[in-house]
This record gives C-alpha cells, sequence and structure tokens, in this order.
C-alpha cells in the first residue's frame, strides 16, 4: 500500500520541517542505508550497474514501517559489486521526485545501467524483497550439455524458458544480452550449442520460446537480420497466458503493468485451448489469465459478475485512472464462447469500447411483502423510475460476516421507518446473484440512498451501521417525517 499525498501537503510538510538554507538529509539513527542527495545518486547510477532506490517521504508511515526491512536488505546485499542499495528523500529531493514520476510512498525501484529497470510491488518482507532482487542481479545464462540439465533447466519456477541452439555469435550475443536486460525479469534463458540435449530441440541454429502453454521456435538464417530478432524476443518476453492465482505478489504484478486483465474460467481442460488461442492473438492487447471453476473457490467468479454455472466464461478487467476503481465486463453466457466469438468480443471492449456484457439477475420474487424489499437487476431500474420514494438500498453477498450482523439490524431499521413514512423504501441486493457496477459497489456491505427526484446521485452512508445511527442519518437525508409524511 502507498502513502498518495496533495501536493498542498508537500508545500505544509516542507515549510515546517525544512531550513530554507543548509538543508541536511536527516536520518534515524537505526537507519544504516545511505540516503542520497541528487549529485550522489546521479554519480552511482554511472557506476553500478544494478541500483534499488527507496524513494520515501519522512512522515510517511508505511515508509517507516519498511525501514528496518530495507535497512537487513541492505546489510545482506551489501557486497555485492555490481550493486548498491539506497534511499532517496523526496522531500528534499523534489527534481528526483519529479523526474521519475513517483505517485505515492514508498516507491521502491531497480535501477539497471543508469535506467528504470523495474518497479518493486511484492510484499515488503526481507525474503520477498531479497528472493526478487537475487533472481534479477544474479541472472545468467546456462551452457546446456546433457539432457538431465534441460530437464533442470525446464523445472524452474520461471513463466518463461528461453533457449538458443546454435554456435552463431552475433545471435548468441544478442540472446545473451537480452536474458540478462530488464525485458526479461521473470524468466530464465540457456543455451546450447547441440540439439542432442533434448528431443523439444529439433533444428540447429534456432531460439525456442517456452510456457506453460506453449512453444514458438525463431529460425536462425542468412537472410533473416539481427533486428528482426531483437523484436522477435522482445515479443517473447514474457508470457502470452499464465494461471491466475490469489496471492497479493501475483495480483499487484498485473496491476501494476496498468493493461486489461483477461480471467478465462474453464472445467473442462479441452477448454483451454481456446484461450491459448486467443491469448496469442490479441497479446498486445491484455494480460491474460486462466483458472479452473473452482480452483479459487466457488464464489470466485460469482463474486465478480459471472453466474457459476455456464463454462467457459471471461471476466474482463479494465484498469481506471489512480484512486479510481476498475470496471468487471463479464462475457454474455447466452453465447458460446469459442476462439472466434471471445476474441472478437476482448476487440470489441479494449479497442471500440462498446461490447455487449452480460448482467445477471436473480428472479423477481413473486411475492415481496416483508419489511425490506428484495431487488435484483430485472426490476432494479423499474424500482428506480418510481420517484415518489426514495430508497435505501443494502448492497451484500451471503458470505460476508458483516452483512449477516447487519441483517437483522437492517430488518429492524425498516420496520421503525415503516410507522413513519411510506415513501421511504428500504432494500436489499445480492450481489452475488445480480450484475453489480463494481466501481461503484466496493466493499460489504454497502449502504446507498437513492432519494427521490435525484436517485442519479447516490449518497453513500459511511456512518456506523447501528439502528439509531442509520435512522437519524435518514431523517436528516430525507426530511424530518415523524410529523408529517408529505415532506418526504
Amino acid at each position: 500500500m502507498k502513502y498518495h499525498i496533495s501536493s498542498l501537503l508537500v508545500i505544509l510538510i516542507v515549510s515546517l520541517n525544512l531550513y530554507i538554507n543548509g538543508i541536511k538529509c536527516e536520518q534515524d539513527e537505526t537507519d544504516i542505508v545511505p540516503n542520497l542527495r541528487a549529485d550522489e545518486f546521479n554519480s552511482l547510477l554511472k557506476e553500478k550497474e544494478y541500483v534499488l532506490a527507496d524513494f520515501y517521504a519522512p512522515w510517511c508511515s508505511h515508509c517507516k514501517k519498511l525501514n528496518p526491512v530495507y535497512s537487513q536488505l541492505y546489510e545482506d546485499m551489501k557486497n555485492r559489486a555490481n550493486l548498491a542499495i539506497v534511499k532517496i528523500n523526496t522531500v528534499i529531493e523534489k527534481d528526483l521526485n519529479n523526474q521519475y514520476d513517483i505517485k505515492g510512498y514508498p516507491t521502491i525501484i531497480l535501477f539497471r545501467n543508469g535506467e528504470v529497470c523495474i518497479e518493486y510491488n511484492g510484499e515488503r518482507n526481507v525474503n520477498s524483497m531479497k528472493k526478487w532482487l537475487v533472481d534479477i542481479v544474479d541472472k545468467n545464462v546456462s551452457f546446456i550439455q546433457q539432457e538431465s540439465e534441460f530437464e533442470n533447466f525446464m523445472n524452474t519456477a520461471s513463466s518463461v524458458h528461453l533457449v538458443f541452439v546454435g554456435s552463431d555469435e552475433k545471435y548468441l550475443d544478442t540472446f545473451k544480452a537480452h536474458c540478462l536486460s530488464c525485458k526479461l525479469v521473470d524468466g530464465d534463458c540457456a543455451y546450447t550449442d547441440s540439439t542432442n540435449v533434448s528431443k523439444n530441440l529439433d533444428k540447429d541454429n534456432a531460439t525456442f520460446f517456452f510456457d506453460k502453454y506453449s512453444v514458438h521456435r525463431y529460425p536462425h538464417g542468412e537472410s533473416d537480420t539481427l533486428e528482426n530478432y531483437r523484436k522477435w524476443l522482445d515479443e517473447y518476453s514474457q508470457p502470452t497466458l499464465q494461471k491466475f492465482v490469489l496471492e497479493p505478489e501475483f495480483v499487484q504484478s498485473l496491476v501494476s503493468k496498468n493493461k486489461p486483465i483477461v480471467i478465462y474460467f474453464h472445467k473442462d481442460p479441452n477448454d483451454l485451448q481456446i484461450i491459448i488461442n486467443i491469448s496469442e492473438k490479441l497479446k498486445d492487447l491484455a494480460i491474460f489469465t486462466e483458472a479452473k471453476a473452482d480452483s479459487l473457490g466457488p464464489d470466485f467468479p460469482k463474486n465478480w459478475g459471472a453466474s457459476g454455472n455456464v463454462y467457459p466464461s471471461i471476466i474482463l478487467v479494465i484498469m481506471k485512472e489512480e484512486n479510481q476503481n476498475p470496471s468487471f465486463l463479464n462475457w454474455d453466457e447466452s453465447v458460446e464462447l469459442t476462439e472466434e466469438t471471445g476474441g472478437d468480443w476482448l476487440k470489441k471492449c479494449i479497442v471500440d469500447n462498446e461490447c455487449v456484457i452480460w448482467k445477471k439477475s436473480a428472479p423477481i420474487p413473486d411475492v415481496d411483502v416483508g419489511p425490506v424489499k428484495t431487488i435484483v437487476y430485472d426490476n432494479f431500474n423499474e424500482i428506480m423510475e418510481d420517484d415518489n420514494v426514495s430508497i435505501f438500498i443494502k448492497y451484500y453477498v451471503p458470505w460476508c460476516e458483516h452483512c449477516k450482523k447487519l441483517e437483522p439490524v437492517f430488518k429492524e431499521l425498516a420496520e421503525r421507518l415503516s410507522g413513519v413514512s411510506d415513501k421511504l423504501v428500504l432494500g436489499e441486493y445480492n450481489c452475488n446473484e445480480n450484475y453489480v457496477d463494481l466501481s461503484f459497489v466496493n466493499r460489504y456491505p454497502m449502504l446507498a440512498l437513492y432519494k427521490r427526484g435525484d436517485k442519479s446521485n447516490p449518497i453513500v452512508y459511511e456512518g456506523e451501521p447501528t439502528l439509531d445511527k442509520m435512522y437519524e442519518w435518514l431523517l436528516s437525508r430525507v426530511g424530518d417525517v415523524s410529523e408529517n409524511k408529505d415532506e418526504l
């Protein structure tokens, strides 16, 4: 989590805490990591192959929490000749803050040969950070001579494996340079001068790309150019399809790429080929992931808008501007999902911004006489069109403990208000069974008031979910109706 700030706050902090002249970079006595000024930092970028920099603000609580972790990382890695670990106080070094477009604190960036390599978005503990850093700075290109070496290489956890076969030094040098660059962070490379090491390497003078789902081969020949080869290596630096897992580091890695995210749910193993083919064709448009229907829990597809009953299915996550919730678009489950229909739908959604999305609904209740009305997607608009009443809606999911705790309180609130006015309706909306705009409903439970005459601008209840607090809040928003119901 990053601490986002306003420019006004920066000005206030600078005014209160820094001298106009002779500013010095203050450090906690327990902080052993070098804290650099801009000129020192720029010189270091020229001297070291790798520089890891923590861009922080002294007042930031998340930065303070990171200090002992970052100090231990520095202690563990300080003797590496090709690496330096430093800190940058962005309150003082405002030009560096602007140069590298730092939006929140702390921001941890790895530089290679003076240029930004990659931002760290994983878990902030020593083991995770150290493994991530070692995997990058200690990366090498293995030479394979035996079948067993090839098998060991292919069994590493990296998402991408590149293998060079042949003896052309121009291509081999280009291959090695690419493998050691920041373009291939989550990948391993090896080379061999013989196809005897594996039955999977069927030709000399070729480069092979392997991930979990596909194999691609680039043939080297006299008619080819190194420029084309570099483009091919760039294209296959990242996997075209990944397994979706509910791990913070993985999810953050997807979000940090700032591209649409495709999650493909399937039950039949044969259906996996559909998304493999789609991802190959549309890999430039989105990040493609896949998951077995029950691998993330029985309610996971439902939580994001799918029915949970029809497979295969697609959920498309469209990232928005910073501090805005993403949009979740669902495949129309009444249409057969094929390579052609799925690919066309994704292109219309991502490129044309005009795709048809499926909006599920629970059945409209035949009888609904309780104090809390059941609202479903198929009758939501009809209820909203009734401008004679204001509506207070509880958005919930059945598995949420806070929602369960609120249920009797909300029912009692409805009963109390029913004796006050017939122009204020309380309803509940099951977000597991009905389409919900997740860019608006961002937590469970969530309470929102749709006032008559202004239902396009719902007011979200932010107070304590107690009977008296909600009752007073509603009366203050829709008018004191205890004496005269017509005032609503």
